[in-house]
């Protein structure tokens, strides 16, 4: 199943859509779902559910108005441009849509392309590897010290990956309990004097059975212990081998 979201309804988008032959077999399609979503056509809506649920694959274009290129700030790799290029994905309309969470949610997969760059997950471990990583990212010695990267909002993403693991439980029949790491994540913004305690602080709060072996040590750098910590995540949150999730740069 391919489902594309355009963007607003603009005369250059709908011109495109209609006049591209890779798509001309979907226009119709395509330019039903996207008018009826538009304009709250329900009808339509609820019929929309069983492609969602049915599909192998959800493909969403994150397009807008203007062509890609190499000026796009994605393609470009110091920290800055990493900044302005997941800002620029993230605050994209596609997340705005309240359709997008329940698509995500019922597809096996689902990969989103923006240009020559596709980011995918798709199963139980491959969201909660994925989820989990974007909190990890978040809370990093790395991310926490550059202001450009701090002020990036992950939360369209990672809201929409937390329902589809919620989605996953619910079917599984299981009652999840916030993890170590999920309390460590929401209080990251914390103060503390020593940057340890931000998790070293907060071990009274998990279980004792998730943090076994996972020992304080305030004479190793802060950048040890996050490290640490990280493998220590990973170990604990995801049950079980999976793909590793990675960017595919596509091919020309």
């Amino acid at each position: 199943m391919v489902y594309a979201w355009l963007g607003e309804e603009t005369k250059p988008s709908r011109a495109k859509m209609i006049s591209t032959p890779a798509v001309d077999g979907w226009a119709s399609f395509l330019m039903a779902s996207f008018k009826c979503l538009k304009q709250g056509i329900s009808g339509h809506k609820k019929k929309m559910i069983q492609p969602s649920r049915a599909g192998t694959e959800i493909i969403s274009f994150l397009t807008g108005n203007r062509p890609f290129d190499d000026k796009s700030p994605w393609n470009l790799m110091t920290t800055d441009e990493i900044a302005l290029g997941l800002k620029d994905i993230l605050q994209r309309p596609y997340f705005s849509r309240i359709w997008v969470v329940q698509e995500a949610a019922l597809g096996q997969a689902v990969k989103m392309q923006v240009g020559e760059t596709a980011f995918e997950w798709g199963g139980n471990e491959g969201t909660r590897r994925f989820l989990t990583r974007i909190k990890l990212l978040e809370i990093s010695p790395a991310w926490q010290k550059n202001k450009k990267l701090k002020s990036i909002d992950m939360r369209p993403l990672r809201e929409l990956l937390e329902q589809t693991v919620a989605y996953m439980d619910k079917l599984a029949g299981v009652s999840p309990h916030a993890t170590f790491l999920d309390i460590v994540h929401q209080m990251r913004h914390r103060q503390s004097t020593d940057p340890h305690d931000k998790i070293y602080g907060l071990l009274g709060l998990a279980l004792p059975v998730e943090i076994a072996g996972f020992v304080p040590n305030y004479t190793e750098s802060w950048e040890v212990t996050y490290e640490r910590f990280y493998n220590h995540a990973l170990s604990t949150v995801l049950q079980g081998p999976d793909k590793e999730w990675q960017v595919d740069q596509g091919s020309e």
